[in-house]
């Protein structure tokens, strides 16, 4: 699910479709994840973040998949909300277990631990201002795992536990780096990850240390000019012996850069887009 500001989202089917079927919110859409749980009943759910002229909510909508077997929705605007949580604005949401537990940021740089069960979505935790600024990216270890990577735009990168920070409000691992950061994501997405990157302001990609919340290589990406925007890590190779983790970033000048970690230089560099890489 693809969104954009003007609140317009598409959904593209997996193994591919004629087109892509667009879906019209009547906010702006700050936000939008997959219902994360997989049983049948929440499989076609995302969750979205909008901002509108008098309120902000935190939504759950029912995504119809009908084009999914050629035919075309009977509606192309989303159906009525199944819940909402009114709140500040969401710069982002990430599920944090597999029963409807997730956690959002805010301009204000608040992380916000909520809880979706039936048609109700209730706020667990708050921890105030853990952020100097708004938070840009939010990314948890993975399904069911207690570690929550926070960015912002101030340069605070912050390693949260969701059973101990969000809930005494203590800060114990933290760092700065003085420059705005835009993404965030682990090397890997398993409960083993010793390491993260971190995409931001100066064309700035640094692959950190989780343990020590230090930088182990910062990379080259040959033009300063740009900001990066957007980071993912994959896993090139799958099963075989000479598989590496793979990194690609997005700028705001709508270049995209790959990288194998084991080096400084972009493998490849590749202006794709008219505008930046979310």
């Amino acid at each position: 699910m693809a969104v954009a500001l003007t609140g317009r989202m598409m959904a593209v089917e997996p193994t591919g479709t004629p087109e892509p079927v667009f879906y019209q919110c009547t906010d702006t859409v700050r936000t939008v994840r997959w219902w994360r749980e997989k049983s049948p009943e929440n499989v076609n759910k995302v969750i979205v973040g909008t901002s509108g002229e008098l309120e902000n909510e935190i939504r759950v909508h029912e995504v119809d998949f009908s084009f999914t077997q050629g035919k075309k929705p009977k509606e192309e605007h989303l159906k009525k909300p199944l819940a909402i949580k009114k709140c500040l604005d969401v710069s982002d949401i990430q599920f944090v277990d597999d029963r409807g537990k997730f956690v959002a940021g805010n301009s204000d740089g608040d992380l916000v631990l909520y809880q979706c069960e039936e048609k109700k979505i209730k706020e667990l935790e708050r921890k105030t201002g853990l952020h100097k600024a708004r938070v840009s990216a939010i990314r948890v270890e993975q399904p069911n795992s207690s570690k929550i990577l926070s960015v912002c735009e101030a340069g605070d990168i912050i390693l949260s536990d969701v059973e101990y920070e969000l809930k005494s409000g203590e800060k114990r691992n933290a760092v700065s780096i003085k420059c705005p950061i835009h993404a965030v994501t682990w090397a890997k997405p398993d409960d083993f990850c010793t390491e993260f990157y971190t995409a931001g302001l100066g064309a700035r990609l640094i692959m950190w240390d989780v343990r020590t919340l230090k930088p182990v290589t910062k990379f080259s990406c040959g033009t300063p000019s740009f900001a990066f925007t957007s980071c993912a890590a994959q896993r090139s190779g799958e099963g075989s012996s000479s598989a590496v983790n793979m990194v690609v970033a997005g700028s705001d000048e709508g270049v995209l850069q790959l990288w194998d970690p084991r080096k400084t230089e972009p493998l490849a560099s590749h202006p794709l887009h008219d505008a930046p890489v979310w």
